[in-house]
């Protein structure tokens, strides 16, 4: 009796180990947590910056009222804000910071908000190298910074562009500067006009006058006498000033 007894107890202490141990198995494998925060959705509410009805995300100028939207050249950029609104240029570049942007400006590197344009050569006055005379390619084959259209010395250098004889041809090339001669003929091509030249048929380019009569000596019938006239009535070739009987 005694040893069915213990035997039961036996079994008993057996079962009720294998129950603590369950109980600690699930124990670890579902400790109590503390219950999750749970997140409150964010409202996204719509703006509309220049309260013109169409909302920022969708509007092409979200800072300047255009409810209709309008954008004449396609870009993406509303009439309204569009800084060439004619031209297409979405990137809206504009290096001289002027309001006209570089795609339409007639002077992109010189702020000029007028675009005024004297001669309608599409180049706005305040970088036309001939303001007043239509250039579109602006050459300026002297680099004097005027262009050849109205340079009065298109080959040779002259920003200052000096006429003292206003006759249309700077002084720096000009072949006469003191004498009026736009022509610039020069029969000899000693570099002096004809109407300057104290031997307009005869080239020296020196215009040595050793008797000071205004006529030159490679052509004065009487090189060390002055006698303007050059009178020569026997016609041998030496003036009357200066020949002897």
């Amino acid at each position: 009796m005694l040893k069915k007894s213990l035997s039961v107890i036996v079994i008993v202490m057996a079962v009720m180990s294998f129950m603590i141990l369950i109980g600690c198995n699930n124990s670890s494998e579902n400790p109590s947590s503390p219950a999750q925060a749970t997140s409150t959705p964010t409202t996204v509410v719509p703006v509309d910056s220049d309260g013109d009805g169409i909302l920022d995300t969708e509007d092409n100028c979200p800072s300047a009222a255009n409810a209709d939207q309008a954008d004449n050249d396609g870009d993406g950029k509303g009439n309204v804000c569009d800084n060439c609104s004619m031209v297409a240029n979405s990137s809206q570049a504009n290096a001289d910071g002027d309001s006209i942007g570089d795609a339409c400006d007639n002077c992109p590197n010189a702020a000029n908000d007028d675009q005024t344009d004297a001669d309608a050569d599409g180049i706005g006055d305040i970088c036309d190298n001939c303001t007043f005379d239509a250039n579109p390619d602006q050459a300026d084959a002297d680099l004097d910074e005027v262009g050849d259209a109205c340079d009065n010395c298109p080959t040779d250098p002259n920003i200052d562009q000096a006429d003292a004889d206003a006759d249309g041809v700077g002084n720096a090339c000009d072949n006469c500067a003191g004498t009026a001669n736009s022509s610039q003929d020069d029969a000899d091509f000693d570099m002096f006009g004809d109407l300057c030249d104290n031997c307009p048929n005869v080239s020296n380019a020196d215009q040595e006058d050793t008797d000071s009569d205004g006529v030159g000596d490679f052509c004065d019938n009487c090189p060390n006498v002055a006698n303007p006239a050059q009178a020569d009535n026997d016609m041998d070739g030496i003036g009357d000033a200066c020949e002897t009987e």
